[in-house]
């Protein structure tokens, strides 16, 4: 029963299989049982295994914010912009409202006026013809007054006279109710009201609508795309290490002493855009000694948005004396690398291939590694 609490006190793998041989770790419940125990497995797992801690495809995990220095820069170009935009439009304006103050007054049709038009125009016709008829019955009065006799009453020649001067009154009205004739509304009836822009001005004030609402749409799909796509560094974790360290001790015998060994790496790529690798290669050096080489493969696809774990094969062929120093520090958990690696990356929707550097990057092989939130076992 102590066994039992003994071995349930202890939280991580590595701890649970070096700590004594009566315990062991088990993958159902990830946590550490004593071997035979009814609540814990038949089989322990291996802490360090590849093969339990390997994403099989991609996960999916979002994108970053860009640099609040960005964002700042980018929200202040925004602003100006449509500042100058609205200030561009209100010049615009005031160009077309002087264009139309600059225009002869033009009173608005007034349907009020266009009715009394109509009638003036019926009654000119209606006294042109009444004027037409007086003036044929005057030619036919002077006629018959030629062929009358002296001796006529004088009060005929009155009523004659009468009649012309009320002819004569008949034409001035006629004249004045013509239709083509200027109106007679005084200034005080007359209200502001600005003519219709012409057409060209019409043209250049709707053009100048419609690139203020480009320009617009523009900033803001520019600022939107700006934010969204601003490149970031991928973040890489050293998640995982398999070491065949059977081999090394082997070649002891040998005097040649060599083995291989594969590091799980999981790299975010936090762009929109796939990452590939086309080609890299490192140096493994424990302490000032190089004692191996990396391969990180080639043709390696790093999704957009999405972690992805990665295998670097690392190979080295240590000294008799460094080999035994390597041996002693992974079994104690001290054993380190340094790594100077240099890799080529190409994002073939840009066209674009440029190279990373890795200098002085610190692999502990064995040991808790102080940042593995992009593993897909974290606690191990």
């Amino acid at each position: 029963m102590a066994l039992s609490s003994a071995c349930a006190d202890i939280q991580d793998c590595r701890s649970c299989t070096n700590s004594t041989w009566s315990c062991h770790w088990c993958d159902f419940d990830d946590a550490c049982h004593a071997i035979g125990s009814i609540y814990g497995c038949a089989f322990g797992v291996e802490c360090y295994n590849i093969d339990r801690c390997m994403r099989t495809s991609p996960e999916p995990a979002g994108d970053l914010p860009p640099p609040a220095t960005v964002l700042a820069l980018v929200i202040t170009f925004a602003i100006l912009g449509c500042c100058c935009l609205t200030c561009c439009l209100l010049v615009g304006w005031n160009v077309k409202k002087a264009y139309l103050d600059l225009l002869p007054y033009k009173p608005p049709p007034n349907p009020n006026e266009v009715k009394k038009e109509d009638l003036s125009s019926r009654l000119f016709e209606m006294t042109t013809s009444a004027t037409t008829w007086a003036s044929s019955l005057t030619s036919s009065e002077k006629k018959r007054r030629k062929s009358r006799s002296p001796s006529l009453d004088l009060g005929e020649d009155l009523d004659y006279d009468l009649a012309l001067v009320e002819n004569d009154q008949n034409q001035e009205v006629a004249a004045a109710r013509r239709p083509d004739s200027p109106p007679t509304t005084s200034p005080q009836n007359q209200t502001p009201f600005p003519p219709p822009p012409s057409h060209p001005v019409h043209c250049l004030w709707r053009c100048c609508w419609s690139v203020y609402a480009l320009c617009l749409v523009a900033i803001v799909v520019i600022s939107t795309l700006t934010v969204s796509l601003w490149p970031h560094y991928p973040q890489y974790n050293m998640c995982s290490d398999e070491l065949d360290w059977g081999s090394i001790v082997s070649g002891m015998e040998s005097l040649k002493p060599k083995a291989s060994f594969q590091l799980l790496a999981s790299i975010y790529n936090p762009n929109y855009l796939n990452l590939y690798v086309n080609q890299g290669s490192g140096v493994l050096r424990h302490g000032n000694d190089d004692v191996g080489i990396l391969d990180f493969g080639s043709d390696v696809e790093i999704r957009g948005n999405s972690i992805t774990d990665v295998l670097i094969t690392a190979t080295f062929i240590p000294s008799e004396w460094e080999a035994l120093s390597l041996t002693s520090e992974y079994y104690s958990g001290t054993l380190e690398f340094m790594v100077d690696a240099t890799i080529t990356v190409g994002i073939p929707a840009l066209g674009y291939t440029g190279s990373s550097q890795w200098n002085n990057y610190l692999i502990k092989i064995g040991g808790a590694y102080e940042d593995r939130s992009l593993c897909a076992c974290e606690q191990w």
